[in-house]
């Protein structure tokens, strides 16, 4: 089995200020607890609600418009892709992806759509955080990291 994340303390963050990217513009955004969301109100006063999967993804670096580097295996290495949203389990866009060679099974609780840059084909991924890594140096497929 894949190793448990760190426990992340989410109610920690209450307070603190976060970025948020759309359209691949960073945007501050302080962040509040309006019971069950966690709320982020942007310096615009724009106000975004969360439930605790997707803030916790958002600490991760994973949500909607998320652009990232995605390890395919042999012979793509890594491909850039954009995330679309959760995936939950949706057959849409047929089953999760594994790469080849993938070390560990795929869940859908950890699993987001994603658009690859490349030809603009859909699938569903696994980017659960122990699979993030810091750079593309290496690595195994299955893994991701996100894009400059």
């Amino acid at each position: 089995n894949e190793p448990a994340p760190p426990a992340v303390y989410l109610m920690a963050l209450v307070g603190s200020t976060v970025k948020r990217s759309f359209d691949g513009v960073w945007y501050d955004a302080k962040v509040s607890f309006v019971k069950p969301y966690f709320r982020l109100t942007f310096t615009d006063g724009d106000e975004q609600d969360l439930g605790s999967a997707d803030f916790k993804a958002l600490t991760e670096g994973v949500f909607e418009g998320a652009r990232l580097r995605y390890h395919c295996g042999e012979p793509w290495l890594w491909r850039d892709v954009v995330v679309q949203e959760r995936y939950e389990g949706k057959r849409t866009h047929g089953p999760i992806w594994e790469a080849d060679q993938q070390p560990f099974n795929s869940t859908a609780r950890d699993s987001w759509v994603v658009e690859f840059t490349q030809d603009g084909e859909f699938a569903p991924i696994d980017l659960r955080i122990t699979r993030k890594v810091a750079d593309t140096t290496g690595f195994v497929p299955g893994t991701w990291t996100p894009r400059p």
